[in-house]
């Protein structure tokens, strides 16, 4: 599984993992997301999969959801 984004539903609900006093010691508070699936590193694990062929049979791109349990939706 490639995973491609996710959403954490808790979240729109004040449940997530930044909620709290801020430590500075890990760094920004609200660290940017847009890239928190590397394109580059879902590239290459098509390619490696295409050179194994196994691309089709074991290889998908998916959402990954978290309601109160997770999810993994393939698109």
């Amino acid at each position: 599984m490639i995973i491609k984004d996710h959403i954490n539903l808790p979240g729109f609900a004040g449940q997530h993992p930044l909620c709290g006093p801020n430590d500075e010691r890990f760094g920004i508070r609200f660290p940017c997301m847009s890239d928190a699936y590397s394109k580059d590193l879902r590239r290459l694990a098509v390619e490696v999969g295409s050179e194994l062929s196994c691309l089709s049979d074991y290889l998908s791109a998916c959402l990954t959801t978290c309601l109160s349990v997770c999810l993994s939706v393939c698109l």
